[in-house]
C-alpha cells in the first residue's frame, strides 16, 4: 500500500475514528484502525466490544492520492499521535510487516497487526431509520446522560429511547434522580423502545457530524449516520420504566410550586459550604416560605454555612426538605432563565424544568430527614 494525503485530512478522520478503539482491550484488534485503500476510496474502522465506527474518505487525487492499493490493521494511538506531529502532505507506505510515515525529512515506522486480528463489523441490516436535528440530539445527550448511573446496575447505566408520536423521547435515572428530554421529529415515527449504555452514547456524534443525521435501529443496534460515516453501539435487552406514567403521577399532586431564576438559585448554591468529596456531607437542608428561600449546610466537625434570597415566588405553604447537594446542582445546571420547582404533597419528588426549555425535565427525591 502507498498513499499520499493531506496531513490535516488525515489527522482529522484518525481523531474521530480513534475514539472507537479501546487503547487497552485484551484484544489488539481492538486497539487498532484498519485502513482499506483503493483507487476510489479509503474506509477507515474501528471498534471495541460496544461500539464501532464505518468512515469513508474519497479519492479525489488533490488532498489524497492512492499509488498503490491495500489493506492495514495499525494501533490507532500511535498512528494518531505521530500523524499530529507532522504537516503538509504525508506519505504511508507498508514493507513487509512495518507501516513507513514519511514528510520531508521526518519518518517513523509502526509495526502492523494481522488483518484476522481485525474483527469484522458486522453489516446492520433490518434498520428503520429517522432523520434528526443533530444539536438537539447532542443538547438531548447532555441533559439527560449526567444522571446515568456508574454503578453495577446495567438498566441504570442506560438512556433509554422511546418513540411518542412525532417526538423521541430520552430518559436515564440512577434511582435516585431522573432525566428527560424529548425531541421533535419531523415524522410520524413507528412504536419503539430501547436502551443504550449512557457511556456509548455520551461521544456517539464526531464533530464533522452535520445539521442533520440519521438515527437508526434495529432489535441489536443503534447508532447513526451521515456523509459515509456509520456509527453503531449496542442495545441493552432489559426494560424500562414508564416514565410518562411517572410524571403524570407527580404531576397531579403537586402541591408546591417555586419560581426562581437559574442564575438566582446558581449563586446560592455557588455559596454553599460544601464538603462534596464526602457522600454522606452532600446534604443540604432547604428551607422555604414567602419572604425567604434558605439553603443551610453542616459540616461535621467543622462548621456550617447558611446562604438565602427574597428573589423567588412560592406559591403554597413553607416547606422543609433535604437533597443531595450534587443531584440539586446538575439539575440546575443544565436549565436555563426562569426555573419551576414542582413539589408532590408528601415532599417525596421534586420536578425541575426551565420555562425556555419545557422539553427538559428532571426528577429528584428528596433525602429521608
Amino acid at each position: 500500500m502507498k498513499i499520499i494525503i493531506n496531513k490535516n485530512l488525515l489527522d482529522s478522520t484518525l481523531e474521530i475514528v480513534s475514539k472507537f478503539t479501546d487503547p487497552i482491550s485484551s484484544f489488539y484488534g481492538m486497539r487498532c484502525i484498519k485502513l482499506s485503500a483503493t483507487k476510489e476510496k479509503l474506509v477507515f474502522q474501528a471498534c471495541n466490544e460496544v461500539t464501532s465506527i464505518i468512515k469513508t474518505v474519497f479519492v479525489d487525487d488533490k488532498n489524497i492520492v492512492v499509488v498503490e492499493d491495500g489493506e492495514i490493521v495499525v494501533q490507532g494511538n500511535y498512528f494518531k499521535n505521530i500523524v499530529k506531529k507532522l504537516s503538509g502532505f504525508i506519505e504511508l507506505s507498508t514493507s513487509y510487516n512495518k507501516l513507513e510515515i514519511k514528510q520531508q525529512d521526518s519518518r517513523y515506522t509502526l509495526s502492523l497487526n494481522e488483518l484476522n486480528s481485525f474483527a469484522t463489523i458486522e453489516q446492520n441490516i433490518n434498520l428503520k431509520k429517522f432523520e434528526i436535528n443533530t444539536e438537539e440530539f447532542k443538547k438531548a445527550i447532555r441533559n439527560v446522560s449526567f444522571a446515568a448511573s456508574t454503578g453495577p446496575n446495567l438498566i441504570f447505566k442506560c438512556i433509554n429511547f422511546r418513540s411518542a408520536g412525532r417526538a423521541l423521547n430520552l430518559t436515564a435515572t440512577d434511582s435516585h434522580r431522573l432525566a428527560y428530554y424529548s425531541i421533535k421529529t419531523n415524522q410520524m415515527l413507528e412504536d419503539f423502545e430501547f436502551s443504550v449504555n449512557a457511556k456509548d452514547v455520551r461521544d456517539m456524534i464526531p464533530s464533522d457530524a452535520p445539521e442533520k443525521i440519521t438515527l437508526f435501529f434495529n432489535s441489536l443496534k443503534f447508532g447513526i449516520e451521515y456523509e459515509n460515516t456509520i456509527i453503531t453501539a449496542r442495545i441493552t435487552d432489559l426494560p424500562y420504566h414508564d416514565i410518562e406514567q411517572l410524571f403524570s403521577e407527580i404531576l397531579s399532586n403537586i402541591k408546591y410550586k417555586i419560581t426562581i431564576n437559574k442564575s438566582e438559585l446558581n449563586n446560592l448554591l455557588n455559596k454553599i459550604w460544601i464538603n462534596t468529596a464526602l457522600e454522606k456531607q452532600n446534604r443540604v437542608h432547604v428551607k422555604i416560605n414567602k419572604n425567604e428561600f434558605n439553603i443551610h449546610c453542616q459540616l461535621d466537625e467543622l462548621g456550617d454555612s447558611m446562604v438565602k434570597t427574597s428573589n423567588f415566588e412560592l406559591a403554597g405553604n413553607p416547606l422543609i426538605f433535604d437533597i443531595n447537594f450534587i443531584y440539586f446542582k446538575d439539575s440546575i445546571n443544565i436549565t436555563d432563565g426562569e426555573i419551576y420547582i414542582l413539589i408532590d404533597e408528601k415532599i417525596q419528588k421534586i420536578i425541575i424544568f426551565s420555562k425556555n426549555n419545557p422539553n427538559s425535565k428532571q426528577i429528584i427525591t428528596p433525602l429521608r430527614r
